[in-house]
C-alpha cells in the first residue's frame, strides 16, 4: 500500500485539523471523485477527450491533496493521452484507476477513516 498511498501526506492532514479533519477531506474526496469517474467513462465511451482531461485533471488533483500517488498517477496519465487526443488506453487506465480508488476505500475504512 505505501506506494498507493503517501502516509505523510494523510499524518500532515491529521496534525492539521485531527481525525475529524481528515475524515471531512477523505469525504469530500469521495463526494467529488465518484462523479468525475462517471464523466471519465462517459467521455471515454463516447470518445470524447476534452470531457476525460478535464475530470482526470480534476481527479488528479484532489487525489494528490489526500496522498493517493497511485490515483493522481493515473489520473495524470489518462490526463496527458487525453491533452494528446489519444483515447487507446483509456479503458484499460480507468479500470486500473478504478482498482486503485477501490483500494484507497478499503485502506480508510481499515483505518477507520472510511
Amino acid at each position: 500500500m505505501s506506494h498507493e498511498i503517501d502516509q505523510a501526506t494523510l499524518d500532515t492532514l491529521k496534525e492539521v485539523g485531527g481525525n475529524a479533519f481528515l475524515q471531512s477531506v477523505i469525504e469530500a474526496f469521495e463526494q467529488d471523485a465518484a462523479p468525475l469517474m462517471t464523466q471519465l467513462k462517459a467521455g471515454i465511451s463516447g470518445g470524447d477527450a476534452e470531457v476525460v482531461s478535464h475530470a482526470a485533471h480534476a481527479l488528479k488533483g484532489s487525489s494528490q491533496n489526500l496522498g493517493l500517488t497511485l490515483v493522481g498517477s493515473l489520473s495524470a496519465t489518462i490526463e496527458q493521452n487525453a491533452k494528446a487526443a489519444n483515447l487507446t488506453d483509456a479503458p484499460q487506465h480507468l479500470a486500473e484507476l478504478e482498482a486503485a480508488l477501490e483500494s484507497a476505500r478499503l485502506f480508510f475504512a481499515k483505518m477507520g477513516l472510511g
